[in-house]
């Protein structure tokens, strides 16, 4: 056991000096933008690893004094609920040195929520897609995202809202990947089926249709 912890700690040692090496490498060309990647850390906190956790974060004094200027702290394996993730990005920038970038999977369905929630608790970038596309089942949606913080909250992160659903089709057109039916932006989110829907959509269209 000893023996093992011993190798653990040198391998860490290893990562942060080799970290901090490309940081280094990465300013000394002149880039203004060096995001450093935690992968999988969202583990460590739904796990309950605090002290791995703390000492990662920590560890971002130095990424910044490297030249870090982003840390991004993924949910790899798309464990977390938007209540864990609401948490978990408040607890991160409380010891965070660096500002940080959110990045979730959908294994659970909870890519787009945990991106929403994780700007609003005030992460600096999030990582979003057209049709969340990605590894597995994908991250989140760059419409999901957009648009509830927009209608919702009133947070305007300067996206062409007119210019999604043409993105949309055209990205689709040109993949061949079929806008999901349960897409706000797809066909069929705009037929309204039951008759107290329909009764209502004729009084006032606005309360079932979401602008787009």
């Amino acid at each position: 056991a000893c023996l093992v912890g011993s190798e653990m700690c040198i391998r860490d040692r290893e990562m942060r000096s080799r970290l901090l090496e490309s940081v280094e490498l990465c300013r000394s060309y002149g880039y203004r933008y060096i995001r450093v990647t935690l992968e999988d850390v969202s583990r460590l906190f739904v796990e309950g690893n605090r002290d791995e956790l703390d000492g990662l974060l920590a560890f971002t004094e130095d990424l910044r004094s490297a030249g870090a200027t982003m840390v991004s702290l993924p949910d790899t394996s798309g464990l977390m609920t938007p209540s864990q993730a609401s948490s978990f990005i408040r607890y991160c920038r409380e010891r965070s040195a660096l500002p940080i970038a959110c990045h979730y999977h959908n294994d659970y369905g909870f890519a787009s929520a945990n991106t929403v929630v994780s700007v609003l608790e005030g992460v600096e970038e999030a990582h979003v897609t057209l049709m969340g596309i990605g590894d597995r089942n994908g991250i989140a949606d760059l419409y999901e995202v957009v648009a509830p913080l927009s209608d919702l909250h009133g947070i305007d992160l300067g996206v062409r809202r007119d210019r999604l659903a043409w993105a949309y089709a055209e990205f689709s057109r040109l993949t061949g990947i079929r806008l999901p039916w349960r897409h706000p932006l797809s066909s069929d989110a705009r037929t309204v089926r039951a008759g107290v829907h329909q009764a209502m959509v004729l009084r006032r269209p606005d309360g079932y249709v979401p602008v787009s």
